[in-house]
């Protein structure tokens, strides 16, 4: 699979057949429009339905999808009356779901107090949870003060260090409904935590019909800051800060204040306090990449889609990336020839020019994929475009240039595949494709130069659900691909987009250090019909870990932040392997 591809709606009779697995009847699916947009008052676009309320277009995603498991609401619920509870998660990355109708959320402590520990330079998260009684709670609002310590200079005089709040970015976590658990696992819907929102009510959930309903669906663009927002009767709402330490920042234990406001009034306080170490992370001492399938467009303008990307769009997508650890993502590009024959690169170069501007070094080699293989019959041809991308990496002072090859092969496959790499070689550039690493180190050792390995063993082994079942590289495989000094990275370990934090961070990680591997080049940045998981690939789910929107402004995920602790855990594991 690494290419699971976006696959274009085939029409809408298609998506309403009764034979199609894991799809309602029209009729069925007209009722929910109904129930939800009233009698008449709704539009079928394939497999979804739009309305307008005061004004504004609203989409109906996921009545397509049968209910397998239906609501259960709370029979008794901890807090009552017109009071609410504030309770603190202390371990935010974590697979354990809090979802609005959770009665007793495991992870959670009450306390006043959140206590954080970070390096300069690092982004680190808090979370907490508030839980509404028997009533509403409505215009809610969360703000923070500076972060200050007070020290003194060496004349001895009183001076305050201040973090600014402008450096707090906090959101609400939105609970929605998508496809299914694993990749695969497209077999029921299912409401899983995973939007980081400024603005709430960018989506609507209705529990009952389970369905999201989605605010200006083709042109989705979030707040920029946290806007009102409200807790109805008996549900949970989590809350999720993210805190940058500035490089600058001196060391000490700053001290601030979180305040909860309904209705204008202060209602609760919170006291955030940062330890900030007396040191920077260095870069990890493993690669990190991600497949990012969007092509540049000069010209599209359409709803927020993974396939093209206009400049805007791709400088914040490319900017998102590297906050999050990905010092070097994949670039894609249509391949397009001119008239004379000679290779249309113009789109690569203005590509380049905004990685460059976001701050993806030129050291990082430019990893280039063009899943057609163009030329791949007509190997002069072949060598032509090849040097011809090595010549425009030169001439942006990229060092190096690595080619991607026909995709998972195997055995004879990679045999037949000998000559595309020699030629890549002959053009002055390097290999890497994705596939098994027993059939790397045996039938192409000498001329694959990046090895990207599908799947480690086991990976899942102390996770109750779902479960996976790739037969990954053996410890041996890793020891032979060292002896002939290749390197590898991991992917699939799992793909992208599962609402599982923990597992990004642990299985990209310290764990893939430990595994023996160079780095990371996982499944994918963004692919499929990312607002919509019940109309993607018919046998797989989207793959998001950031979704886009109309600016370029990507909407994080839980298991987005995951994965950046998981590469911050690698940050301190490379300063101790330093010392």
């Amino acid at each position: 699979m690494l290419f699971i591809g976006i696959f274009a709606f085939a029409g809408y009779k298609a998506f309403f057949n009764d034979k199609t697995p894991n799809r309602l009847p029209e009729s069925k699916v007209k009722e929910i429009y109904t129930a939800i947009a009233g009698d008449g008052k709704y539009t079928i676009n394939g497999p979804r339905a739009t309305f307008i309320e005061n004004g504004i277009k609203w989409t109906i995603v996921g009545a397509n999808t049968p209910i397998v498991n239906p609501t259960v609401y709370p029979k008794e619920w901890p807090v009552k009356g017109d009071n609410f509870e504030v309770l603190l998660i202390p371990e935010p990355i974590t697979n354990y779901k809090i979802l609005p109708f959770t009665e007793k959320i495991e992870n959670a402590v009450k306390s006043d107090t959140i206590s954080i520990t970070a390096a300069k330079g690092e982004y680190v998260p808090a979370s907490f949870v508030i839980r509404s009684g028997d009533n509403d709670l409505k215009n809610i609002m969360v703000e923070v003060t500076d972060l200050k310590v007070e020290f003194k200079d060496k004349n001895g005089n009183k001076k305050t260090a201040i973090i600014p709040k402008e450096n707090i970015d906090i959101r609400g976590v939105k609970c929605w409904y998508q496809a299914g658990v694993a990749i695969d696992d497209i077999s029921h819907k299912i409401l899983v935590p995973e939007l980081l929102l400024h603005d709430d009510d960018l989506i609507r959930v209705d529990y009952d019909k389970q369905v999201n309903i989605v605010k200006k669906f083709d042109s989705i663009e979030d707040a920029e800051t946290l806007q009102l927002f409200m807790v109805p009767k008996r549900q949970n709402k989590q809350i999720w800060l993210t805190v940058y330490i500035p490089p600058a920042t001196m060391g000490g234990e700053y001290n601030g204040l979180i305040k909860i406001f309904i209705n204008g009034v202060e209602k609760k306080t919170l006291k955030l306090l940062i330890k900030v170490l007396p040191f920077e992370l260095p870069k990890p001492i493993l690669n990190y990449s991600l497949y990012y399938l969007s092509r540049y467009s000069d010209t599209y303008k359409g709803r927020p889609i993974v396939k093209y990307k206009n400049e805007q769009q791709m400088y914040f997508e490319f900017k998102d990336m590297l906050a999050h650890g990905i010092n070097n993502p994949t670039v894609v590009i249509d391949h397009e020839e001119l008239a004379d024959g000679t290779q249309d690169l113009s789109k690569l170069e203005k590509v380049i020019r905004i990685r460059r501007e976001v701050g993806i070094s030129n050291n990082e080699p430019l990893l280039y994929v063009d899943w057609k293989v163009t030329y791949k019959e007509n190997l002069e041809k072949y060598k032509q475009k090849v040097k011809a991308i090595v010549n425009l990496a030169q001439k942006n002072e990229i060092k190096e240039v690595f080619i991607y090859g026909e995709d998972e092969r195997s055995g004879g496959e990679l045999v037949g595949a000998r000559p595309l790499f020699e030629t890549v070689h002959k053009a002055g550039a390097k290999n890497f494709v994705a596939g098994w690493l027993a059939g790397f180190v045996k039938f192409v050792p000498d001329i694959l130069d990046l090895f990207i390995v599908n799947g480690m063993n086991g990976f899942y082994a102390e996770e109750p659900e779902p479960r996976w079942s790739v037969s990954g590289p053996t410890s041996k495989q890793i020891s032979e691909a060292k002896k002939i000094g290749r390197k590898m990275w991991l992917y699939n370990n799992p793909q992208t987009g599962l609402e599982l934090p923990a597992i990004y961070r642990k299985n990209f990680g310290v764990r893939l250090w430990l595994s023996g591997m160079n780095g990371a080049c996982n499944y994918a940045y963004q692919e499929g019909d990312p607002w919509d998981d019940f109309n993607s690939n018919p046998l797989y789910r989207s793959h998001t870990m950031a979704y886009p929107t109309i600016s370029g402004k990507p909407i994080p995920t839980l298991q987005w932040e995951g994965w950046r602790e998981g590469v911050d855990d690698v940050r301190y594991l490379t300063l101790l392997i330093q010392k």
